[in-house]
């Protein structure tokens, strides 16, 4: 044993004494302290972790089995750590490892531009993947690896002391930087305890360094356990207690974790009815963090459902009812619609997988397998992936202000979201009013992503409602890259708040209507917009959408819609309206008929399918200087180039006609 190892291993004998219930200190002295220690975590046999050891191997072959990619993923983190390469990403999908200088690096700082990477690099997501990875073939390079790397960790990052502690506040700032930042700290809490427990069992387990790790542990719960409660509704809390309770549910044998896990259980139950709507959507209205709520909150009551715990039983019932609308947004080409702060990956497989482990007679309208983290949160939990529910052709979460109509969930399928709810969240975007369409599985209209989270041009410009499928009044057109500075639409705070209109929904046989509308414009507080979205449903027709706004205000401006259509190449104009390629292949023909006759302009733009990685796009806008009036829009898609829609004005009759192809569509002009 080295010198530094030995002397924290004094250390942590010192601690768990100190930490341990007085009947095992005795039981322990009885013999090698820290041998009689590791003995007895390794035969304990009560369920308070999320796996028994023997069998961690049956589990590791049933990850690979049934989740392949996200274990294979695993493993590259791994691999990627044997070789000495960390995970510098925040985003669990973005590939991202680096070389560091082991002399100088201290995790406080890190010139990559992408200001998460350090905060990637704190919550050392590569010693969970380290010890999941093990399990597979108990190959000891992983063993060794964790053990080097957590080493490596500690001698660059000491434990702060009292003083430290006295620093945390729970009123005002909470700004701590790294490696001692919030979230760092408390994923870095969760990432532990999966690499500890699965080190326990390990062949190569030696007593001294399990004793040095459970100390390690335990100072950092106790960060953790120092930093208070600010914002319930965020998922701050949801991830940091998710952290606490599978620790104090692991060790009943240290003094005081049974009150810790249960002020855990009490935290997040109020977090959840607070953070989550009657109708399922959690508030920050982010498809991506909407799924990692469903494994923070799932996690701890997973666990305390194995243990008898009597958790409340709306708790469960709000979950499932989260899994509702993250089942409602899944894209037909199995991903993530690009709702807010959201990542186009089937990130939604681990979220739904933790609903099925959780409730296995539950149902979902997408066939859900075992996931990697399900597998291994729920000790190897399956069940019959292919009993799935009706697909119905709508659905509506009010609350949350967000309507999904489709034609099926085929891989050809289209898919309509109206988004017009809630928007104050911080990883809500102002967006009012927007639409996302997929036509043949493709995306045809996008919401633009959410890049990194920086101070850029490139983040404002996502974030805010000039960039997505709506309709504003401007004071000017902003040019393509200029910092939008603040948003035209404010935001939305509460379901109730009288600006936003309920999405109303009509469901005719080929055909879905979605109608709502916005006031309170930050340029003109009484304009109003009144937005009605027709979506073709028939699968033996090329897909089509239509969209007619209804604007009113009581001065001129400059009334602007505005689509983002994932392509490289410019608009063509012809036919009497545009064509597009996009860069999936999928042809687009856009028709446009308005009582002010706006002008349109085209301008390259991106969009981010996943954190932090650009895409090509086309910022299609369509504006006119006026006070009120009315704009018809109509997209026909194809693998081919579909016919241009034919669009017409009845006055006599005050309505508008439609034509595509032979299918004809009325509405009225008023």
């Amino acid at each position: 044993m080295d010198a530094g190892l030995e002397q924290e291993y004094a250390a942590a004998v010192e601690l768990l004494r100190d930490r341990l219930d007085r009947h095992l200190i005795a039981l322990f002295d009885q013999g090698d302290f820290a041998e009689s220690l590791l003995r007895y975590l390794q035969r304990r046999r009560l369920p308070i972790l999320p796996f028994d050891f023997d069998n961690l191997a049956t589990i590791a072959d049933l990850a690979a089995q049934l989740d392949p990619s996200e274990t294979a993923w695993e493993r590259e983190i791994a691999d990627e750590a044997v070789a000495g390469r960390l995970y510098g990403a925040s985003n669990p999908y973005c590939r991202r490892f680096l070389e560091l200088d082991r002399d100088s690096f201290d995790f406080t700082s890190h010139p990559y531009p992408d200001p998460e990477t350090i905060h990637g690099l704190g919550r050392m997501r590569w010693l969970a993947c380290l010890g999941r990875t093990y399990w597979k073939d108990q190959d000891p390079r992983y063993f060794d690896a964790l053990m080097r790397e957590w080493d490596y960790f500690v001698s660059r990052v000491p434990f702060p002391g009292e003083e430290f502690l006295a620093t945390m506040h729970a009123i005002g700032s909470r700004g701590m930087g790294p490696p001692f930042g919030e979230l760092d700290i408390f994923i870095r809490l969760t990432n532990w305890y999966w690499a500890y427990w699965l080190a326990v069992p390990a062949a190569e387990m030696t007593p001294i360094r399990n004793a040095v790790l459970l100390a390690r542990c335990l100072r950092l719960f106790d960060l953790v356990a120092a930093r208070g409660i600010a914002i319930q509704e965020h998922n701050f809390t949801s991830m940091q207690m998710e952290g606490l309770y599978l620790w104090a549910s692991a060790l009943p044998e240290v003094q005081g974790m049974t009150v810790w896990k249960h002020a855990a259980r009490n935290i997040m139950e109020s977090s959840l009815a607070r953070a989550v709507w009657q109708d399922g959507v959690q508030w920050e209205k982010s498809a991506s963090y909407h799924a990692g709520c469903i494994r923070w909150y799932g996690a701890s009551f997973l666990l305390g459902n194995r243990q008898g715990e009597p958790w409340a039983t709306a708790y469960g019932e709000r979950l499932l009812r989260m899994g509702n609308f993250l089942d409602a947004v899944i894209t037909p080409d199995q991903k993530l619609t690009l709702i807010s702060d959201t990542d186009r990956v089937d990130s939604w497989q681990p979220a739904l997988g933790m609903l099925k482990a959780i409730f296995p007679d539950c149902r979902f309208m997408h066939a859900v397998k075992p996931s990697c983290f399900s597998l291994w949160a729920s000790n190897g939990c399956v069940w019959n992936s292919v009993d799935t529910l009706p697909t119905p052709r709508i659905s509506h979460f009010p609350l949350g202000g967000i309507a999904v109509a489709r034609s099926s969930i085929s891989t050809t399928a289209s898919q309509l979201i109206l988004d017009n709810g809630p928007t104050s969240a911080g990883h809500a975007h102002k967006a009012n009013l927007t639409i996302h369409w997929d036509a043949l599985g493709l995306p045809a209209i996008v919401d633009p992503g959410r890049w990194i989270y920086d101070s850029s041009v490139e983040r404002a410009w996502v974030v805010n409602g000039e960039s997505h499928n709506t309709i504003l009044p401007l004071e000017r057109l902003i040019e393509p890259h200029e910092r939008i500075k603040e948003s035209a639409i404010p935001p939305v705070v509460q379901p109730e708040d009288p600006r936003v209109g309920a999405i109303e929904a009509v469901d005719s046989e080929d055909a879905i209507t979605f109608r709502s509308s916005l006031t309170g414009f930050r340029i003109e507080t009484g304009a109003r917009v009144t937005r009605e979205v027709v979506v073709g449903t028939c699968e033996t027709e090329e897909p089509w959408l239509i969209v007619l706004d209804h604007f009113q205000g009581t001065e001129p401006h400059l009334w602007t819609n505005s689509w983002l259509l994932p392509g490289g190449e410019p608009a063509a104009s012809m036919g009497g309206g545009w064509r597009l390629t996009l860069d999936s292949g999928l042809h687009l023909a856009i028709a446009v008929l308005g009582s002010d006759h706006p002008q349109a302009r085209d301008d390259a733009m991106f969009w981010c399918p996943n954190y932090g990685e650009r895409e090509p796009a086309r910022w299609l806008r369509f504006s006119s200087e006026c006070t009120s009036g009315w704009r018809l829009f109509a997209f026909h898609a194809g693998k081919e180039a579909p016919s241009m829609p034919l669009l017409e004005h009845s006055r006599e009759q005050e309505c508008l006609v439609v034509r595509f192809g032979t299918r004809q569509v009325s509405l009225r002009a008023r």
